[in-house]
């Protein structure tokens, strides 16, 4: 699956959650309703490259929280904190968005960590 592929599917997932995108206008009748394409979230941040767009959109707060949602999770098995494995000596509970986003940060291919949640 190619790049444009994946953030196709990763914002679809997130307008799913409840994701509306970063618009320039406060109106919120102004928002879309309905999913829309990578191509409109490009316009809708006014970037110009499709490279600012897809770090823009992946590393935007609004979209990682719908995309990996405010659950509490283990910080090794990144299993939900609640039915998560005995195996590990030592871990934390994280809230999933903030683990991902840090995660993604410091990943030389962040979309690799979306693709493997679609």
């Amino acid at each position: 699956m190619n790049e444009e592929k994946i953030l196709k599917k990763a914002i679809e997932k997130a307008v799913e959650n409840g994701y509306r995108g970063s618009w320039n206008s406060d109106s919120l009748a102004e928002k879309p309703k309905k999913p829309y394409s990578s191509g409109e979230v490009c316009e809708a941040h006014s970037l110009e490259s499709e490279g600012d767009c897809l770090y823009t959109t992946i590393f935007n707060h609004g979209f990682v929280k719908a995309f990996f949602g405010e659950e509490e999770i283990c910080d090794i098995c990144e299993e939900s904190w609640e039915d998560y494995c005995d195996k590990h000596q030592s871990h934390n509970k994280v809230v999933a968005w903030e683990h991902y986003i840090q995660k993604m940060a410091i990943d030389e291919q962040p979309l690799d960590i979306i693709k493997k949640l679609l």
